[in-house]
């Protein structure tokens, strides 16, 4: 589920971005030195991690990558396979860029995994990790409780674009589109 690293460079920004995003598949401590010769090679300033599934003690996971700074999202899921307050996402930063970019948390939720960094050039740029959940702790697989979970990342677009022009979302919406056209598959 490796993406290759997208290179985001706006004229008038001083700060060319580089996200690379990586759907762990539930294996990030089986992956630790898989995603350390990534970093090393591709040397991306963003690195998204999406299935974590790692607990948060302090505000921190046992997850270490040389050279980059982790960011949690608000959102836990209280219990996932016998761990408690664990994250399904998790973006990487790199060390050298965090007195250049603002965290967000004021955009960020407890009802739904994103991470909001924006730039401190001028102009701002905003960008947005999330990880879409088919259930969560507190609602069903149902469309009304999955439309529900999803208004509150549109919400947060919608607000973040009456401030910015410039806005990059990087996610795992969880929707195979070889299914999409599917009736029978319910899990749209």
């Amino acid at each position: 589920h490796l993406r290759p690293p997208t290179h985001f460079d706006f004229s008038n920004n001083k700060m060319p971005l580089t996200v690379l995003s990586w759907n762990l598949n539930r294996k990030s401590m089986e992956k630790i030195k898989d995603i350390n010769q990534l970093a090393m090679k591709q040397n991306p300033d963003f690195i998204s991690l999406s299935e974590v599934d790692l607990p948060a003690n302090n505000g921190t996971v046992p997850l270490h990558i040389n050279g980059y700074s982790s960011i949690l999202p608000k959102h836990r899921t209280r219990n996932l396979q016998g761990m408690m307050n664990v994250v399904r996402l998790i973006v990487l930063i790199r060390n050298e860029l965090l007195n250049n970019v603002t965290v967000r948390t004021d955009l960020m939720s407890e009802s739904f995994p994103t991470i909001w960094i924006q730039t401190n050039d001028d102009p701002k740029i905003n960008l947005c990790f999330f990880y879409r959940l088919w259930k969560d702790d507190n609602s069903s697989r149902s469309i009304e409780d999955q439309q529900s979970r999803l208004n509150i990342l549109f919400d947060q677009f919608r607000y973040v674009s009456t401030t910015s022009k410039h806005i990059i979302a990087v996610g795992d919406m969880n929707i195979d589109s070889n299914k999409f056209n599917d009736r029978t598959y319910y899990l749209k």
